[in-house]
């Protein structure tokens, strides 16, 4: 039977395969940390689904889920989350140049802004 403290980890690689696994913890937070535990120190044990050995890929993404209360986490890798923030700012530029050719600027930039801000660890 499920608990309001039992959390669903799934480790996800480049290759798009996934170990998952279940473990007991007071708060989203709390389970975040015993997953990186698990993945720097029992990163071996964790089952991946695919023909390369699990200790020659790193881990790219860590979620961390309460099917009862709905909370989760999500960790990306530091170079996962820098081709994330690339691909927002290359839309927001390629906004501000369509819309530049419509002459409705001024929303495009807002939202060019709020993305550099993004980007740079400011607002979200």
């Amino acid at each position: 039977m499920t608990s309001s403290n039992d959390y669903h980890i799934c480790f996800r690689r480049p290759s798009y395969s996934q170990a998952v696994i279940r473990l007991r913890a007071g708060c989203p937070e709390e389970a975040m940390a015993r997953a990186h535990l698990i993945a720097d120190q029992r990163f071996r044990w964790l089952r991946f689904y695919d023909d390369v050995p699990a200790w020659l890929r790193a881990i790219t993404q860590i979620d961390v889920c309460n099917v009862l209360t709905e909370q989760s986490r999500t960790w990306l890798a530091p170079h996962v989350r820098q081709a994330v923030r690339t691909e927002r700012l290359l839309a927001a530029a390629r906004l501000v140049v369509a819309s530049w050719e419509t002459g409705d600027l001024a929303d495009a930039v807002r939202r060019l802004a709020n993305v550099i801000a993004e980007a740079e660890g400011g607002a979200s």
